[in-house]
């Protein structure tokens, strides 16, 4: 099916008008018109904003809504707790623990887009089991990786180990910007630190055109060809970790390539 065909179904789905939209976006009705009817096709810009307003990857060609919930936290949070409940992971089994009942506690914290917060650490959680990363202490990072940023809570008021306290002091957004140079520079003299910043950025890259609109798409997309190749580097040169580099490194240029074509 078209994309005009699609884009005048998603519309109709959500009781838009075509002038509506067209407002939306910043063109004409008849732009509209010419994208519904298939005479023109909107330009990348325009695929952004109207995935933006439209939200089009949630819907079929039909106008039917795709099952909202990509992942379902509360099985990820179920494997995760099987999976740690073994003797070789006491920090990750600790970690989800806490994870676990903080945001039972807290049910109005959501992260980033107003997804549930417990989405992004999970996923990312199992994304390394998934590429066999079995390191106790990266695990445990995975999962309170962004706690200092997004819940406000220090790693010296985590129940953590001093490994683990430091790789999250390290990955912890840098409060002056203009200190990034030091702040990556740090990280790539912990390899475990490289592993949670990369798993991180090939989520944030993953979910990054529904969410973003050009200008922070611009800046992530150069913050990542700038400060990720190091950080790759790191990894590649520990044995163990080689073959999760490479998978990393294949979907963050995979990914770049095609968040280009959205400019």
């Amino acid at each position: 099916m078209a994309i005009g065909d699609k884009i005048r179904n998603v519309r109709l789905a959500q009781k838009m008008t075509k002038k509506q939209l067209a407002e939306a976006v910043g063109v004409s009705i008849e732009s509209v018109n010419t994208w519904e009817n298939g005479v023109h096709i909107p330009s990348p810009e325009k695929r952004l904003q109207l995935e933006q307003v439209l939200h089009l990857s949630q819907f079929d060609d039909q106008g039917r809504m795709y099952h909202a919930q990509l992942f379902s936290e509360e099985n990820m949070a179920a494997y995760l707790e099987e999976r740690f409940s073994d003797e070789a992971f006491p920090g990750a089994h600790t970690a989800l623990e806490f994870l676990l009942d903080y945001t039972r506690e807290n049910p109005q914290r959501g992260g980033p887009g107003n997804r549930p917060y417990l989405s992004h650490p999970l996923t990312m959680t199992c994304h390394a089991l998934a590429m066999e990363l079995f390191d106790d202490d990266l695990l445990a990072s995975l999962l309170l990786h962004d706690v200092p940023d997004v819940l406000g809570i220090s790693p010296e008021d985590l129940p953590v180990n001093e490994t683990v306290r430091h790789i999250l002091n390290l990955v912890k957004n840098p409060e002056n910007g203009s200190a990034k140079k030091d702040y990556y520079d740090a990280i790539c003299e912990e390899p475990l630190a490289c592993l949670v910043k990369s798993i991180d950025r090939c989520s944030v890259l993953s979910t990054l055109y529904s969410r973003s609109n050009r200008t922070r798409l611009m800046a992530i997309i150069r913050d990542t060809e700038k400060w990720y190749p190091p950080i790759l580097q790191v990894i590649k040169e520990n044995h163990e970790y080689f073959r999760a580099a490479w998978l990393m490194q294949y979907q963050v240029r995979s990914l770049l390539a095609y968040l280009r074509t959205m400019l």
